[in-house]
């Protein structure tokens, strides 16, 4: 079931770390891919 509302318990964590400075941390340069997505539930 699809319906309109909107969740109240999704929310956006955002970093303090730069893309650049984590680029820089894993060796790469300017081909940095990634990304974490961090599920909870009941």
């Amino acid at each position: 079931m699809i319906t309109n509302e909107n969740p109240t318990n999704v929310f956006y964590c955002g970093s303090k770390l730069t893309r650049d400075k984590r680029a820089a941390a894993l060796g790469q340069r300017g081909a940095f891919r990634g990304s974490t997505v961090w599920l909870t539930g009941k």
